[in-house]
């Protein structure tokens, strides 16, 4: 083997040590920022399910770990208050109030909703 060979094998292992020196396997890194715009920390919160949710759709998820999942995916217009279950009791999350009810001449009825002033909706 002569001597530039010999370099250029040991260059391409050095260079595969140094790849691999570079990899990181924490499950928790660093956030890209330390702090808000508003000067308070960042902070970030790690958690883990103890299974897979059956099915992130709003509309057939029943099973509360789903539901915990889309809470954090998707806003409704309205949305139960937690604090009063005896009778259920609906509150605006999306909308700006609750739904005004109408009905029309032929004897149907529909609800008016307001959205919240400045909300932004992803482009399909």
């Amino acid at each position: 083997m002569t001597l530039p060979t010999r370099l250029s094998s040991l260059a391409l292992i050095l260079l595969a040590l140094l790849g691999l020196a570079a990899c990181n396997n924490n499950p928790h890194p660093a956030p890209l920022h330390t702090h808000r715009a508003d000067g308070s920390p960042w902070l970030v919160y790690y958690g883990a399910l103890g299974e897979d949710p059956r099915t992130l759709d709003p509309q057939v998820s029943y099973d509360t770990l789903g539901n915990s999942v889309i809470a954090q995916l998707y806003e409704s217009l309205l949305q139960y208050n937690l604090f009063k279950t005896d009778p259920y009791e609906l509150e605006p999350c999306l909308a700006a109030a609750m739904p005004k009810q109408g009905r029309n001449p032929d004897g149907s009825e529909y609800y008016e909703f307001t959205l919240n002033p400045g909300l932004r909706f992803h482009d399909d």
